[in-house]
């Protein structure tokens, strides 16, 4: 995976959690499709489908995604496995330790 798009999955799972502290606060409506908010289904499952070749590939172990628009939640998605090594699979209320993700995705190439 390259420098930016460990980056940027960083910053995507930073804003899952942060979306996620929020939504415990105030619930969040679904939207009944992306459509609704003005995403398009068909590339949602583009980032879907190269996150679990990121998965297969062993480059992540999994992932918790969710895209919000306009006040709704347009896309919610877990993939993969918390725990590869028991065969745990990935939950929605999982908790990661992002500065070991953030700090490999922010080192200077030697």
């Amino acid at each position: 995976m390259s420098r930016l798009g460990r980056e940027i999955a960083a910053f995507l799972l930073v804003a899952v959690i942060g979306i996620a502290a929020a939504r415990a606060e105030m619930p969040v409506p679904f939207a009944v499709a992306p459509e609704e908010v003005g995403l398009s289904s068909e590339r949602l499952a583009r980032i879907e489908a190269v996150t679990e070749e990121h998965i297969k590939s062993g480059i992540l172990p999994g992932a918790v995604m969710l895209v919000a628009r306009h006040g709704k939640i347009a896309w919610f998605k877990t993939l993969g496995y918390r725990d590869r090594d028991h065969d745990a699979p990935m939950r929605p209320d999982a908790i990661f330790r992002l500065y070991s993700i953030a700090s490999r995705s922010l080192r200077s190439p030697r």
